[in-house]
């Protein structure tokens, strides 16, 4: 009776574990919300965006996205005569200055610390070998003015860094990213 115990304790422990593990899984990565106090779990609001893309010729596609407005994007290693377009990764990398960008910009107007002058360069490394991904991202952010507020501005890209932008957040699950900030006066 004691062994047939163990196992049954055992694999309560086993189980607990396995049910702690993707409980805190998606805690960290699902907009859910678990209310314990009643023991249900409701979603909070949730944004679904659908792009499509649709192949014109050769290696080139165009894209939409929920703003409705189209790009081509292209294979930048074959000559694409005058097509004018954007490679795939490269568009991540635009993406990740852009999500950022825009919360940084918010953030210092409402903390009455606007820049004359404001630009961000992100340099990323690619694997070797296929998949090719982005394994080291480096983003510098340069801010121009003549009356820099350098403890405003900091706060602003940390924000934007830890808590507000998911594109940065998407790039931490599969790159090192390191953050850079340079003040130039006027």
């Amino acid at each position: 009776m004691k062994k047939h115990q163990d196992v049954a304790h055992l694999r309560f422990f086993e189980f607990r574990d396995e049910f702690l593990s993707v409980f805190l899984f998606l805690y960290a990565h699902t907009n859910y919300d678990f209310n314990f106090k009643d023991t249900t779990i409701k979603a909070l609001n949730m944004t679904t965006n659908i792009v499509t893309t649709t192949w014109k010729k050769n290696n080139e596609f165009e894209t939409d996205n929920p703003s409705e407005h189209k790009f081509i994007m292209f294979n930048n290693s074959d000559d694409n005569g005058d097509t004018v377009g954007f490679a795939p990764k490269a568009l991540m990398l635009s993406s990740l200055a852009g999500c950022s960008g825009l919360d940084v910009a918010s953030l210092l107007k409402k903390m009455h610390a606007e820049v004359a002058g404001f630009k961000i360069d992100v340099t990323a490394e690619l694997t070797d070998e296929h998949p090719k991904f982005y394994n080291k991202v480096k983003v510098d952010y340069h801010f121009t003015d003549s009356n820099l507020q350098p403890k405003k501005i900091q706060k602003a890209v940390n924000l934007s860094v830890t808590k507000y932008c998911g594109v940065m957040e998407m790039f931490r699950q599969f790159a090192e990213v390191e953050i850079e900030i340079f003040f130039h006066e006027l």
